[in-house]
């Protein structure tokens, strides 16, 4: 919000925004005691074009593993990725958008976001993790070529 005209600033968006507040507490991620498991979905998934119910990848993490920070990856080609509404999904229920139509109609989207564990639900990693996209406009397309979860002990 502007403090001139209180309006909303077009040039700001929720997306920008979270991405700050990622990198301004990356600090506060635990440190790695080095250990990290690594678990990767990279079956190429074309994802509907204008279709609410997008498409979903999962990785079953079926070990027993605590940890206290996890980066999720994702390389996803597409021709606007401003179209694209990305979730991470923890049993079924989303612990972090990861996008929101940001981007406008730039290609792709390669990125890495990591949290504390307390924000994607707690630091039990055995569950099934799902990385859902939509693409909810009509015209273009894209593929989900990567899904990757590294969970730092």
């Amino acid at each position: 919000v502007s403090a001139s005209s209180g309006r909303r600033n077009p040039n700001v968006s929720y997306d920008k925004i979270q991405t700050l507040l990622n990198l301004a507490f990356a600090d506060d991620v635990t440190p790695s005691t080095g250990s990290e498991k690594v678990f990767e979905n990279k079956t190429a998934t074309s994802i509907p074009d204008n279709n609410a119910a997008g498409v979903s990848l999962d990785i079953n993490v079926t070990e027993a593993i605590t940890f206290a920070s996890l980066s999720v990856s994702v390389d996803i080609q597409h021709t606007y990725r401003g179209d694209l509404v990305v979730q991470l999904l923890r049993d079924g229920t989303v612990v972090q958008t990861l996008q929101n139509h940001s981007g406008g109609s730039a290609a792709n989207l390669t990125q890495t976001w990591t949290f504390r564990a307390a924000d994607v639900g707690g630091n039990a990693a055995k569950a099934k993790w799902t990385l859902k996209v939509v693409d909810d406009a009509a015209a273009d397309s894209g593929v989900v070529k990567l899904f990757k979860l590294a969970f730092a002990q």
